[in-house]
């Protein structure tokens, strides 16, 4: 990650009004506040955090973060974000969120996977159940939704 893609990082953070779906977004907030969270992500043996860069020019368009991730129970939640509004419907949080499943079920051998997500996020919704994860519980304004098996990506 380049500070090219740390200052884009901590603008979609900044930037509210686009990005109303991530919970950390924030007007105020700083670099050196980013750069502390990446750091204690990357020191945590519970989580991991992955930049999302695109194939064709390298463009850092969002993370991908599996945290916390339960090695006894071989549970893991995600979360997804696609910070660059204009990447944002054109199937690369999809992409991502495959390739980041196959590793937590096929290498880290989870059994299941939980994300929580905004009830008016109507298109991640729509995505995470196009990728057979299930609606378990609402709570609040967001709904926790499961996968228990990785699907037949095909």
């Amino acid at each position: 990650m380049q500070i090219d893609d740390l200052a884009s990082y901590v603008g979609w953070l900044r930037d509210v009004d686009n990005n109303p779906f991530i919970q950390s977004a924030r007007v105020d907030y700083e670099l050196d506040e980013l750069i502390q969270f990446i750091k204690a992500t990357n020191r945590d043996e519970s989580s991991l955090l992955f930049g999302i860069f695109l194939n064709v020019d390298g463009k850092f368009i969002g993370t991908l973060k599996a945290a916390p991730i339960d090695f006894n129970l071989c549970e893991a939640w995600v979360g997804l974000m696609i910070g660059d509004p204009n990447s944002r419907g054109l199937g690369y949080g999809k992409e991502s969120l495959r390739a980041v499943l196959t590793f937590l079920f096929q290498s880290l051998k989870m059994k299941t996977v939980f994300l929580g997500v905004n009830l008016d996020n109507v298109a991640a919704i729509s995505l995470y159940r196009g990728l057979g994860f299930a609606e378990m519980r609402t709570e609040n304004n967001s709904v926790v939704m499961k996968l228990e098996s990785l699907p037949n990506f095909e």
